[in-house]
């Protein structure tokens, strides 16, 4: 450690010294208290741990002369400038501690004049740390494991090793022991990392795990032991270090009940004293301990002890290279447990920041977490309270000392750092985004907040660092932030003018429909460069052709990178799908209805059709075609979003066939009237139907299309009907023929005489019947047998008895009864039927 120094003041007064104790570690400061009551002394620090080393600390009678009501006489400002310059503090920010050190003097203060005695380093306090790698930050470093068993106080060990889980284990996060709190209200929990000493800690011995399972044997505990080999240099010194104990009470005899302890050796193999050699062995009621909140082992009772920070000062064995030793023992028949915690520290502890703002009248000092209630405190003031209202002074320090009930205490250094805030921020504009960066300079503290303000901006404040602001039109637009430290210390940055220019205003038209498979252009306005997705075309105008509705992105940028963003909707419309009516076939001069059918698009429909000239409406749906030839019409529909299509269907124009009769000769025959039936006919006929007019028909097909001769049957009138076809098309041509009056046609002889003697010569009686038809002037009758054949006879004597009946036309009476007796001569009566007509008559038999 560092030897004392002793200080005099120009005009000390001799007789009035207060002696301190004090450590070169301290800082001495002579700076100005902001406290009349302190303006006239310096309170030196004192450590009373560390071996005694005497300072002198005397009045100051000197006095500053103030020259007027807004200047300030002091004679030690370029002293006072180049100690801080020193220090590295900014040259701004010992502006403004000058500037508070002449305000102080215009309202009266005194100030504690500064000698070239005093060295700047011995104000430097000792840096903290560590204790090299023992607080296993980075890891075990030279921490080195033994395991083995316990029981009967015997320890059985293995080889040294490097520390291995599950037995060794190093901590960290914010979680807290599983047994902790503890069983009553307000037990404290046992954080696995301990609160002020880093980010990790050492945990040894299995959690909650007893002997027996952590496989040291049924009848053995297990123990482990961790060493480290500690060279002990000035900035260990003020060694600390903190425990925390889980442990059973089985309820054993000494030898075999669990324990925990630390002990540390010097280079002979000696403890060093009570704070650094201690054991705790489980058992009831142990001091400092709190009951578990469980049972983990029927029958035992866990008990645990918070985090307890011990300090031991290691001044005397400066150089020497200690023993740090820790062991965890079970208890020895391998039924319960303990485990420890473990954390190291040298130097002064991370306490809270102690800063203040310039001009601050007092600053509250607290005390740092020790770890439990048994503390007792001792200010380098002379107060013995947790927390102290003091009135600072730049680069001031205070020291405290922290003194558990065991007496094993350490110390914490104070240093009162002002705070001095120079706001400042950077803006960088790009469009209507401004992009805020706080270049602001704290000394002797850290900025806890911005306070950032922005008229007419958004957001319009701030809390963050480093904010960034849109500003929804072009202006002139004012910027200020408030700085606050951790201290709470405020200042306020010059406002500053941000100008925002115009933006490009995208325009791209309103959003349209198109039908699909057809193209489009889309035009911007309003920038100087434009860009289009999809696609990233770069031109003004681009032509699309989406299969599917899209919508189009703009970005128009004025010469300056700035613009806006418009978006562009193109609606793709389904083309309609149109079909119209079958080609159809008329004949000239007929008219067919025409159809057209859609589907799809949107309706209302506007229809189409085309050649009109042969419609009776060409704007219809279903008009009415006449055309004098064959003609193709197309017929187009446009749908509500204006889509068109096209189809089209044929209308065939057939000529009319033209059909007549041919003269004919009727003729008689034994069924009746004979006709040979013909017709004339234009050269496209492909068929004849024959309606006969009898209730028989005959379909005939070119060219073979005349039926030929067809019999009628008398007294009768008939209407035969010709039908030509040249489909669809046909023509029909009648006539109607009357068959009734039979003796206009023929004639019966007149009656006649016939002697059947067997003479061949008129043996047999038939009546003659004469077609009219063949009789001329020179030939009354020349075919008076030509229609006998068709007769058919009953002959009837003149009291009415059949003589004789035939249905053979060709049989004739013989002049036999119907027995085959020949008849008498005389006179007989026959009735013959031709076709529909009888005819009657009588004939002389003679013999």
């Amino acid at each position: 450690m560092g030897g004392s120094h002793r200080f005099q003041s120009k005009n000390a007064d001799s007789t009035d010294k207060t002696p301190y104790l004090y450590n070169s570690n301290l800082i001495l400061h002579f700076l100005m208290k902001k406290s009349a009551a302190f303006a006239n002394r310096i309170i030196v620090s004192a450590f009373l741990i560390f071996p005694a080393f005497t300072v002198m600390a005397q009045k100051d009678s000197k006095q500053v002369s103030v020259t007027s009501q807004t200047g300030v006489n002091w004679p030690d400002e370029s002293m006072y400038r180049e100690q801080l310059k020193n220090k590295g503090i900014p040259a701004v920010t010992i502006d403004k501690l000058v500037e508070e050190k002449k305000a102080l003097l215009l309202q009266g203060r005194h100030l504690v004049p500064l000698t070239n005695s005093i060295k700047i380093s011995d104000q430097n306090p000792v840096v903290q740390s560590l204790c090299s790698d023992m607080g296993a930050e980075a890891g075990w470093g030279s921490w080195t494991a033994r395991t083995g068993q316990y029981g009967s106080c015997q320890e059985f060990y293995g080889a040294p090793n490097s520390p291995f889980a599950p037995k060794f284990n190093l901590t960290i996060g914010s979680g807290t022991d599983s047994l902790t709190p503890g069983l009553n209200l307000g037990d404290p929990p046992l954080p696995v990392v301990c609160p002020g000493f880093g980010n990790a800690s050492i945990q040894i011995g299995e959690i909650e795990t007893n002997g027996a399972l952590g496989g040291c044997g049924s009848s053995w505990g297990c123990i482990e032991e961790l060493t480290y080999p500690l060279t002990v240099i000035p900035q260990d010194t003020n060694f600390t270090f903190a425990y925390a104990i889980v442990i059973e009470d089985p309820g054993h005899d000494s030898c075999n009940q669990p324990f925990v302890s630390l002990c540390i050796y010097d280079s002979s193999g000696n403890s060093i004293g009570t704070c650094g050699c201690f054991t705790y062995t489980a058992g009831p009621n142990m001091p400092g301990f709190y009951t578990a909140n469980r049972v983990v082992n029927s029958g035992s009772i866990p008990y645990y002890k918070p985090w307890t920070i011990v300090g031991i000062n290691l001044a005397p064995y400066l150089g020497q290279t200690l023993t740090v030793k820790i062991t965890n023992a079970d208890c020895g028949w391998g039924g319960h447990f303990a485990q420890s915690y473990w954390d190291f520290n040298c130097g002064p502890m991370a306490t809270t920041t102690h800063q203040f703002c310039v001009g601050a009248d007092s600053v509250l000092l607290t005390v740092p977490p020790a770890g439990g209630t048994d503390y007792s405190y001792s200010w380098s003031t002379g107060q013995t309270t947790t927390s102290i209202m003091v009135n600072p002074q730049v680069l001031d320090t205070l020291t405290l000392n922290i003194v558990p009930l065991s007496g094993c205490g350490f110390y914490e250094v104070y240093v009162l750092t002002p705070t001095i805030i120079n706001p400042g921020f950077s803006d960088s504009i790009h469009c209507n985004m401004v992009y805020f960066k706080d270049t602001t300079k704290i000394t002797g503290g850290t900025i806890s907040n911005w306070n950032w303000s922005f008229p007419g901006g958004n957001p319009s404040s701030y809390s963050g660092k480093n904010p960034i602001v849109s500003y929804a039109a072009a202006g002139t637009y004012s910027a200020s932030v408030i700085i606050t430290s951790q201290a709470s210390c405020r200042d306020t940055s010059a406002g500053v003018m941000i100008t925002i220019s115009p933006n490009a205003v995208a325009n791209a038209g309103p959003d349209l429909s198109i039908c699909s498979g057809t193209t489009r252009t889309l035009c911007a306005s309003g920038g100087a460069t434009y860009v289009w997705q999809p696609g990233g075309s770069t031109t003004s105008c681009i032509t699309v052709k989406p299969s599917s509705s899209t919508t189009y992105t703009l970005v128009a940028a004025n010469s300056n990178g700035c613009g806006s963003t418009v978006l562009k909707k193109v609606t793709v419309d389904n083309i309609p799908v149109l079909s119209a009516s079958v080609n159809s076939t008329i004949c000239a001069g007929d008219s067919a209805a025409l159809q057209a059918n859609v589907q799809s698009g949107q309706s209302p429909y506007s229809w189409y059709w085309y050649p009109q000239s042969a419609l009776n409406n060409p704007n219809v749906q279903n008009p009415i075609a006449s055309p004098g030839t064959t003609t193709n019409f197309t017929v187009s529909v446009t749908d509500a979003y204006g889509c068109t299509a096209n189809t089209s269907t044929t209308v065939y124009v057939q000529a009319v066939p033209n059909v007549k009769f041919t003269s004919w000769t009727p003729t008689l025959s034994c069924d009746g009237f004979m006709i040979s039936l013909k017709a004339t006919m234009s050269s496209d006929v492909q068929s004849v139907f024959w309606d006969f007019g009898d209730g028989s028909s005959i379909t005939l097909y070119a060219p073979n299309t005349d039926p030929g001769s067809h019999s009628y049957p008398l007294n009768g009138t008939y209407n035969i009907t010709t039908t030509a076809f040249n489909p669809p098309c046909k023509s029909t041509h009648d006539t109607t023929l009357v068959v009734s009056e039979i003796m206009k046609l023929m004639d019966v002889l007149p009656s006649n005489v016939f002697t059947p003697n067997g003479d061949n010569n008129n043996d047999c009686f038939h009546p003659a019947i004469c077609n009219l038809a063949a009789v001329t002037p020179t030939t009354p009758c020349p075919q008076q047998i030509a229609m006998t054949d068709c007769l058919i006879l009953e002959v009837y004597d003149r009291w009415g008895i059949k003589m004789f009946e035939t249905t053979d036309s060709k049989k004739c009476w013989d002049g036999t009864t119907m027995k085959g007796n020949p008849a008498k001569a005389g006179t007989y009566y026959y009735i013959s039927k031709f076709a529909a007509i009888t005819l009657k008559g009588f004939v002389e038999l003679l013999r």
